[in-house]
């Protein structure tokens, strides 16, 4: 409940900047954008399910764009990230890839980033995915 109303607080003052989003050797996009996710897995934000296709171990990120959501969105539909039902939403895209750059389309605009709520820095971006970096063990 907690991160739902600090999102709600959030998405008062907030403007949805504009970004340039490119996916591997692909073309770069310009969009107005709320989030961004560049998920290896499929939660984040206690317990989000931002990313429900994600697999750790398939060597892509899912990349989730949420255009432009106001706070009546929020209010109505913001609760379906948390089951993954967001993805139904017109505002939502999702693409896979191995290398993520975003940038702000004016450089005046600072965007801030966040990794599972840990102050990352502020754009531009580039993740690149290394698969098999880690290994994973589950309980037996």
């Amino acid at each position: 409940m907690s991160f739902l109303l600090a999102t709600a607080r959030a998405t008062l003052g907030w403007r949805n900047p504009r970004v340039r989003l490119r996916l591997d050797d692909g073309p770069a996009i310009e969009r107005a954008i709320n989030t961004i996710a560049i998920a290896n897995g499929g939660y984040f934000g206690g317990g989000m399910h931002v990313a429900p296709d994600a697999v750790l171990d398939d060597g892509v990120f899912d990349v989730v764009t949420i255009g432009p959501i106001g706070l009546g969105d929020l209010v109505l539909r913001g609760t379906r990230i948390y089951r993954g039902r967001h993805v139904t939403m017109p505002q939502v895209e999702i693409a896979r890839a191995r290398v993520v750059t975003v940038e702000a389309v004016d450089p005046a605009t600072t965007i801030e980033l966040d990794l599972d709520g840990e102050d990352a820095g502020r754009l531009p971006v580039r993740a690149t995915i290394v698969p098999a970096a880690l290994t994973l063990v589950t309980p037996s």
